[in-house]
């Protein structure tokens, strides 16, 4: 039986307590009863602001990635796995990947990936626009899972 809200009125005071799926109202003329029912229920004003901090919290760090994604160089293998699938060559693989990007890329993450923002050391820089302008390359880094070894 759990104990709900305590209720009063002129000819009644009670508590409706919930057994399974029925409610009920218990009499008791003892009001110490029924207040102890009550504030057993309630969440105190600590409780309920660790709770709102924590959700908070949680909302701030879920939503980060969401605004804040890198679109780092991990998303062209992924693309070209995507294309891979298909069963083409490399080289279509890497023209229908890159076409993807010119087209639907925002300018900042198209500049990225083309290498064309030169972010980092420029050894990476300069990984990024040689797999954009090699297929053969783009094959050997761009799409690892799908290298020709199927032996894995």
């Amino acid at each position: 039986m759990t104990a709900g809200a305590a209720i009063s009125t002129d000819a009644l005071v009670g508590v409706i307590c919930q057994t399974g799926d029925r409610f009920e109202i218990i009499r008791n003329n003892d009001l110490s009863v029924i207040e102890e029912g009550v504030e057993a229920m309630r969440i105190g004003l600590g409780k309920k602001a660790i709770v709102g901090v924590y959700v908070l919290l949680l909302t701030l760090v879920s939503s980060r990635p969401y605004f804040y994604s890198l679109y780092d160089m991990d998303m062209m293998g992924y693309i070209a796995n995507a294309i891979a699938m298909t069963g083409t060559s490399a080289k279509e693989i890497h023209a229908t990947a890159y076409r993807a990007v010119v087209l639907e890329a925002p300018d900042m993450v198209k500049d990225h990936l083309l290498g064309r923002d030169m972010a980092g050391p420029p050894s990476q820089w300069k990984s990024r626009q040689d797999r954009a302008t090699n297929p053969d390359h783009f094959a050997e880094d761009g799409y690892p899972f799908d290298s020709g070894d199927h032996n894995l």
